[in-house]
């Protein structure tokens, strides 16, 4: 349970339990929160009245006004009313099996379903895909939930070894830790050219054993030349193609270009 939690009380409400806490600190943020929406009110007064066409349209502005004759004015009373509640939190629920203290804390704890579906849906661009057969819709149930458990992982694991970061804020790091490929037009060699490393990068990096090199080196080394190399062998006449398309940069079996990476993260 919170600490900042002052008060604590159990109530039966039509034959369930209804559990209600006081938090001066919520008290606090309800009583900003009003006033943040009478003072955008007031910037609609003119001659202590409001038009209506110039209300917010907002509930949370609206519950504070009366209107009479077509016009609107801010009603002192309903803001009193509503201060009486400030800090005030229940909930209602038909469970047994858990005190009022740990009901109160389940309840707070939604906050990271709510990060679940939010990291799901705008960091990982999670979208619902039409799938007609149960091994399909499967596989995309488990992707999903494998990169968004590969996602807390990240979460937990800089925030174990480093200091907290948003995954937002750790997927724009690594989205601009990139390499550069340069071609020497007279050797045809190729080198690998790091992008500016920010500490952050730094951080991310040393969470999960890696290290960033930040200068240039030859493309075809140490881990760069054994994935190339670890493509699959290529024999008979399709496999000659390869190699002479290889060779000469164009696509096997037609005289079209390769299409040759300038940026890519690493």
């Amino acid at each position: 349970m919170e600490d900042d939690l002052h008060g604590l009380k159990e109530f039966e409400h039509k034959s369930r339990r209804l559990v209600v806490g006081y938090s001066a600190k919520r008290a606090g943020k309800d009583a900003a929160d009003r006033q943040r929406l009478v003072d955008r009110l007031m910037k609609k007064v003119k001659g202590d009245k409001i038009r209506v066409k110039d209300l917010i349209p907002h509930y949370g502005s609206k519950k504070y006004i009366s209107i009479e004759n077509g016009s609107a004015s801010i009603n002192q009373e309903k803001i009193k009313a509503d201060a009486q509640w400030d800090g005030f939190h229940g909930v209602i629920t038909n469970a047994t099996g858990k005190t009022s203290s740990e009901l109160l804390s389940r309840y707070r704890e939604l906050w990271q379903i709510e990060e679940a579906f939010r990291i799901s849906k705008h960091d990982l661009k999670m979208r619902p895909i039409f799938h007609w057969t149960e091994n399909r819709i499967k596989a995309h149930i488990a992707i999903c939930f494998l990169a968004f458990t590969l996602a807390k992982q990240a979460v937990y694991r800089i925030a174990l070894q480093q200091e907290p970061m948003s995954f937002e804020q750790i997927r724009n790091e690594l989205l601009h830790a990139q390499s550069s490929v340069v071609i020497d037009l007279a050797s045809q060699k190729k080198y690998m050219i790091p992008s500016h490393v920010t500490v952050n990068q730094k951080k991310l990096y040393q969470a999960f054993g890696l290290k960033r090199s930040q200068v240039p080196q030859d493309f075809l080394t140490d881990g760069y030349r054994s994935v190339l190399e670890s493509k699959p062998s290529k024999s008979g006449k399709n496999g000659q193609a390869y190699e002479q398309a290889d060779r000469e940069g164009c696509v096997p079996g037609t005289d079209r270009p390769r299409i040759r990476i300038k940026a890519f993260s690493f």
